[in-house]
C-alpha cells in the first residue's frame, strides 16, 4: 500500500499544475467574491508574490544550497509563496469551504513534491543540506533564532533580478493579473 501512495505522490509531483488546474476552474467558477474578500485575498497574494520574488532573487538551481534570503527562514520559500497565493484566491473566491480546503489540497500536492527535492538535495549537497535541514525549518519558519546565517559553501548570495527574470516570475505577475481580474469580474455586478 505505502508503494502505491509513494507512486500516486510522485505522479502528482511530477504533474501538479495539470493536477491543480480542475481546483482552480471549480474555485472561480463557484466564487462568489465580495470586495471585501477581494481585498483580503489580494493582500495575501501579494505576501505571497513578494515571497516568491525574493525566493527566486535567491536561487541559483543545481548550482548551489540556497542558504540567503527568504532561505534562512524556511527551507522553501518559494512553496510558502505558492500556498499564500493558492490561500489568497481562495478567500477571494468568498467561500469558506475553499479557505478550509485549500491548506490539505496544499498538503496532497505539495508534500511529494517538497520529499522528492529533499532528497535530490541531500544526494548533491550531503552533509551541507543535512545540516540545513536541523537548522531551518522545512516550511513555515520559526520565530526563535532568527535570522539563521548561512554555513559555508552555503550560497548566500544576493538578491538578483536577473534570477528573478531567469526563473519567469513576470509569468506569474501576468497569471495573477488575469486571476485577479477574474475575481474581479465575477463579484463586479453584486456590489
Amino acid at each position: 500500500m505505502r508503494e502505491i501512495a509513494d507512486r500516486a505522490g510522485r505522479w502528482v509531483a511530477g504533474h501538479r499544475v495539470l493536477v491543480t488546474i480542475p481546483g482552480v476552474v471549480f474555485l472561480f467558477a463557484l466564487a462568489r467574491p465580495s470586495l471585501g474578500s477581494i481585498l483580503g485575498g489580494a493582500v495575501l497574494v501579494s505576501f505571497g508574490e513578494a515571497l516568491r520574488v525574493w525566493s527566486s532573487g535567491h536561487i541559483e538551481k543545481n548550482k548551489s544550497l540556497a542558504a540567503g534570503g527568504p532561505y534562512r527562514f524556511t527551507r522553501n520559500p518559494l512553496y510558502l509563496g505558492n500556498f499564500l497565493l493558492g490561500l489568497g484566491f481562495a478567500v477571494m473566491s468568498g467561500h469558506f469551504v475553499f479557505i478550509a480546503l485549500f491548506p490539505v489540497l496544499f498538503y496532497l500536492v505539495y508534500a511529494p513534491v517538497i520529499r522528492d527535492e529533499e532528497e535530490v538535495l541531500r544526494k548533491r549537497f550531503g552533509s551541507l543540506f543535512d545540516d540545513m535541514c536541523r537548522r531551518v525549518p522545512r516550511f513555515f519558519p520559526r520565530w526563535p533564532g532568527w535570522p539563521r546565517r548561512p554555513s559555508p559553501g552555503e550560497g548566500g548570495g544576493r538578491f538578483s533580478w536577473s534570477l528573478v527574470w531567469k526563473h519567469r516570475e513576470p509569468v506569474t505577475w501576468a497569471g495573477l493579473a488575469a486571476g485577479i481580474g477574474l475575481m474581479v469580474l465575477r463579484g463586479w455586478g453584486s456590489w
